[in-house]
Protein backbone atom coordinates (compact mmCIF):
# COMPACT_ATOMS: atom_id res chain seq x y z
CA UNK A 1 0.00 0.00 0.00
CA UNK A 2 1.00 3.33 -1.32
CA UNK A 3 0.94 5.98 1.66
CA UNK A 4 -0.77 8.69 -0.97
CA UNK A 5 -3.31 6.35 -0.66
CA UNK A 6 -6.18 8.08 0.83
CA UNK A 7 -8.18 7.32 3.70
CA UNK A 8 -11.52 6.98 3.54
CA UNK A 9 -14.19 10.52 3.79
CA UNK A 10 -16.43 10.25 6.79
CA UNK A 11 -19.44 11.68 6.76
CA UNK A 12 -20.35 15.11 7.77
CA UNK A 13 -23.33 15.65 10.54
CA UNK A 14 -25.86 17.85 9.65
CA UNK A 15 -27.38 20.49 12.29
CA UNK A 16 -30.47 18.79 14.06
CA UNK A 17 -33.67 20.41 13.53
CA UNK A 18 -35.94 20.56 16.11
CA UNK A 19 -39.26 18.23 15.53
CA UNK A 20 -42.26 19.80 13.17
CA UNK A 21 -44.93 19.68 15.85
CA UNK A 22 -42.61 21.99 17.98
CA UNK A 23 -41.91 24.52 15.37
CA UNK A 24 -45.26 24.86 15.19
CA UNK A 25 -46.61 25.40 18.57
CA UNK A 26 -43.44 27.98 19.47
CA UNK A 27 -44.98 29.60 15.67
CA UNK A 28 -48.87 29.65 17.39
CA UNK A 29 -47.05 31.00 20.81
CA UNK A 30 -45.22 33.85 19.53
CA UNK A 31 -48.28 34.42 17.06
CA UNK A 32 -50.78 34.77 20.25
CA UNK A 33 -48.21 36.79 22.32
CA UNK A 34 -48.15 39.40 19.47
CA UNK A 35 -51.90 39.46 19.27
CA UNK A 36 -52.66 39.97 22.76
CA UNK A 37 -49.57 42.73 23.08
CA UNK A 38 -51.64 44.55 19.56
CA UNK A 39 -54.93 44.15 22.06
CA UNK A 40 -53.69 45.87 24.84
CA UNK A 41 -51.85 48.54 23.27
CA UNK A 42 -54.64 49.23 21.65
CA UNK A 43 -56.81 49.55 24.39
CA UNK A 44 -54.57 51.70 25.91
CA UNK A 45 -54.78 53.97 23.02
CA UNK A 46 -58.44 54.08 23.34
CA UNK A 47 -58.45 54.27 27.10
CA UNK A 48 -55.96 57.29 26.82
CA UNK A 49 -58.63 59.14 23.99
CA UNK A 50 -61.43 58.98 25.83
CA UNK A 51 -59.36 60.48 29.20
CA UNK A 52 -58.30 63.45 27.45
CA UNK A 53 -61.86 63.81 25.61
CA UNK A 54 -63.41 63.73 28.78
CA UNK A 55 -61.33 66.33 30.13
CA UNK A 56 -61.72 68.51 27.33
CA UNK A 57 -65.21 68.44 27.46
CA UNK A 58 -65.59 69.30 31.02
CA UNK A 59 -63.31 71.99 31.04
CA UNK A 60 -61.68 71.05 34.38
CA UNK A 61 -57.86 70.64 34.79
CA UNK A 62 -56.64 67.86 35.58
CA UNK A 63 -55.34 67.25 38.24
CA UNK A 64 -58.19 69.48 40.41
CA UNK A 65 -56.37 72.21 42.87
CA UNK A 66 -55.92 71.22 46.47
CA UNK A 67 -58.73 72.69 48.57
CA UNK A 68 -56.53 72.10 51.63
CA UNK A 69 -54.76 75.61 52.11
CA UNK A 70 -58.44 76.73 52.24
CA UNK A 71 -59.29 75.35 54.80
CA UNK A 72 -57.27 76.43 57.56
CA UNK A 73 -58.75 80.05 56.69
CA UNK A 74 -61.92 79.26 57.28
CA UNK A 75 -61.74 77.21 60.31
CA UNK A 76 -61.08 80.17 63.22
CA UNK A 77 -64.51 81.99 61.74
CA UNK A 78 -66.31 79.06 63.03
CA UNK A 79 -66.66 79.96 66.90
CA UNK A 80 -66.28 77.12 69.53
CA UNK A 81 -69.33 75.85 70.59
CA UNK A 82 -70.30 75.10 73.98
CA UNK A 83 -70.22 72.09 75.58
CA UNK A 84 -74.01 70.11 75.82
CA UNK A 85 -75.98 71.06 78.71
CA UNK A 86 -79.21 69.26 79.39
CA UNK A 87 -81.99 71.64 79.77
CA UNK A 88 -83.93 71.50 82.99
CA UNK A 89 -87.36 70.08 82.18
CA UNK A 90 -89.64 72.39 83.79
CA UNK A 91 -93.03 71.65 85.91
CA UNK A 92 -96.34 71.81 85.00
CA UNK A 93 -97.84 75.31 85.65
CA UNK A 94 -99.75 74.94 89.29
CA UNK A 95 -102.64 76.50 89.46
CA UNK A 96 -102.55 76.69 93.63
CA UNK A 97 -104.96 73.53 93.36
CA UNK A 98 -107.71 75.34 91.75
CA UNK A 99 -110.51 74.01 89.01
CA UNK A 100 -109.42 75.10 85.91
CA UNK A 101 -111.72 75.65 82.57
CA UNK A 102 -110.62 74.83 79.15
CA UNK A 103 -113.64 76.77 77.81
CA UNK A 104 -116.31 79.23 78.82
CA UNK A 105 -119.28 81.09 77.27
CA UNK A 106 -122.88 82.67 77.73
CA UNK A 107 -126.17 82.22 75.86
CA UNK A 108 -128.69 84.28 75.41
CA UNK A 109 -131.83 83.77 73.95
CA UNK A 110 -135.24 85.92 73.96
CA UNK A 111 -138.26 84.59 75.18
CA UNK A 112 -141.93 84.69 73.91
CA UNK A 113 -143.06 88.27 75.30
CA UNK A 114 -139.91 90.35 75.05
CA UNK A 115 -139.06 91.34 78.20
CA UNK A 116 -137.66 88.17 79.51
CA UNK A 117 -134.34 86.47 78.05
CA UNK A 118 -133.07 83.08 79.25
CA UNK A 119 -129.24 82.97 79.72
CA UNK A 120 -126.98 79.95 80.34
CA UNK A 121 -123.97 80.10 81.16
CA UNK A 122 -121.31 77.28 80.39
CA UNK A 123 -118.02 76.44 81.85
CA UNK A 124 -116.59 73.60 80.86
CA UNK A 125 -113.86 71.80 83.06
CA UNK A 126 -110.46 71.05 82.09
CA UNK A 127 -109.69 67.71 83.45
CA UNK A 128 -105.54 67.61 82.20
CA UNK A 129 -104.66 70.53 84.87
CA UNK A 130 -107.76 70.82 87.62
CA UNK A 131 -107.27 68.42 91.05
CA UNK A 132 -109.61 65.42 91.08
CA UNK A 133 -112.89 66.83 91.66
CA UNK A 134 -116.64 65.43 93.08
CA UNK A 135 -119.51 67.15 94.18
CA UNK A 136 -121.54 70.22 93.00
CA UNK A 137 -120.50 73.56 92.09
CA UNK A 138 -121.13 76.61 93.49
CA UNK A 139 -121.82 79.66 91.16
CA UNK A 140 -122.40 83.29 92.09
CA UNK A 141 -124.50 85.23 90.48
CA UNK A 142 -125.12 89.18 90.02
CA UNK A 143 -128.11 90.89 88.45
CA UNK A 144 -131.43 92.44 89.20
CA UNK A 145 -134.13 89.74 90.10
CA UNK A 146 -131.22 86.79 90.44
CA UNK A 147 -128.62 87.86 92.55
CA UNK A 148 -127.57 84.81 94.76
CA UNK A 149 -125.90 81.91 95.37
CA UNK A 150 -126.77 78.78 92.89
CA UNK A 151 -125.56 74.64 93.22
CA UNK A 152 -125.61 73.00 89.87
CA UNK A 153 -123.68 69.36 89.20
CA UNK A 154 -121.17 68.58 86.97
CA UNK A 155 -122.40 66.83 84.11
CA UNK A 156 -120.30 65.34 81.23
CA UNK A 157 -117.67 67.76 82.15
CA UNK A 158 -119.42 70.83 81.94
CA UNK A 159 -121.23 73.19 84.79
CA UNK A 160 -124.15 75.08 83.10
CA UNK A 161 -126.64 77.37 85.29
CA UNK A 162 -129.93 78.45 83.19
CA UNK A 163 -131.67 81.67 83.82
CA UNK A 164 -134.67 83.40 82.72
CA UNK A 165 -134.17 87.16 84.08
CA UNK A 166 -136.62 90.40 83.46
CA UNK A 167 -135.03 92.59 80.83
CA UNK A 168 -137.60 95.80 81.05
CA UNK A 169 -134.90 98.17 81.64
CA UNK A 170 -131.29 97.93 80.86
CA UNK A 171 -129.37 95.55 83.27
CA UNK A 172 -125.99 93.24 83.34
CA UNK A 173 -126.08 89.85 84.55
CA UNK A 174 -122.91 88.10 85.64
CA UNK A 175 -121.94 84.33 86.84
CA UNK A 176 -119.05 83.17 87.94
CA UNK A 177 -117.82 79.43 89.27
CA UNK A 178 -116.42 79.56 93.06
CA UNK A 179 -116.19 76.27 93.71
CA UNK A 180 -116.50 72.52 92.70
CA UNK A 181 -116.99 69.65 95.59
CA UNK A 182 -115.23 72.69 97.93
CA UNK A 183 -111.81 72.67 95.47
CA UNK A 184 -111.69 76.60 94.59
CA UNK A 185 -111.87 77.34 90.96
CA UNK A 186 -110.04 79.51 88.87
CA UNK A 187 -112.49 83.14 88.80
CA UNK A 188 -114.19 83.02 84.84
CA UNK A 189 -116.56 85.60 85.11
CA UNK A 190 -119.46 85.40 82.30
CA UNK A 191 -121.50 88.97 81.53
CA UNK A 192 -124.53 89.14 79.81
CA UNK A 193 -125.88 92.62 79.33
CA UNK A 194 -129.05 94.12 78.25
CA UNK A 195 -128.30 97.98 77.32
CA UNK A 196 -131.67 98.95 76.65
CA UNK A 197 -135.29 98.53 77.66
CA UNK A 198 -136.40 95.30 75.34
CA UNK A 199 -140.13 96.81 76.22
Amino acid sequence: MTDGASAPSQPTEQPRRPPAGVLRLLEMFLFALVFIAGGLLSWLATFGESEAQVSSRSGLPIPAPALTPLIPAITPLIPDLPEFEPVPIEPAPDFGGQVQFSGARTEVAPLAGGCTAHIDYIWEIDRGLSPPISGRALIEVNGPGVAGDYHRPVQGGEIRLSLDVDISDAAVFEADVVSVGGVPAFPTPLPASFTDAAC
